[in-house]
């Protein structure tokens, strides 16, 4: 599971308060890109 840092920030929520393993990204598009570079699929409701 990951987490996106910038959106986190703007909803004033910090590493304290996620799960534990959860990893968070410096920026959630940028990690999507690189995702589907790898050949992964993004599925979005």
């Amino acid at each position: 599971m990951e987490a996106c840092g910038t959106r986190m920030r703007e909803l004033g929520v910090g590493n304290a308060d996620l799960l534990p393993g959860v990893k968070v990204d410096a920026d959630g598009w940028t990690r999507v890109v690189e995702l589907h570079g790898k050949g992964y699929t993004v599925f979005q409701n």
